[in-house]
């Protein structure tokens, strides 16, 4: 499905000029790019967040799957080893 939208003049322009300046063959694969881009930075931006939590608990990736572990084990013990 095929759609339009409105942008000014000014806009326009600066994303023609991107097109060309980057090698795009069409402004949709400019602004595919450009929303790869944004999502890549949003993913980072989330990482870090998780990455500081973790810190200032004092915890760390690897101990949450052993924690995990564990208890899936016990889990599996309770439910399926009577």
């Amino acid at each position: 499905m095929v759609s339009t939208i409105t942008v000014s003049e000014e806009v326009r322009r600066k994303l023609m000029g991107m097109k060309l300046e980057l090698g795009y063959r069409s402004v949709e694969e400019l602004l595919k790019a450009m929303i790869a881009d944004f999502e890549e930075k949003q993913l980072e931006k989330a990482s870090e967040s998780f990455r500081k939590k973790l810190k200032e608990r004092n915890l760390t990736l690897e101990g949450i799957m052993r924690e995990n572990e564990k208890i899936r084990r016990e889990i599996y013990k309770e439910w399926f080893q009577k």
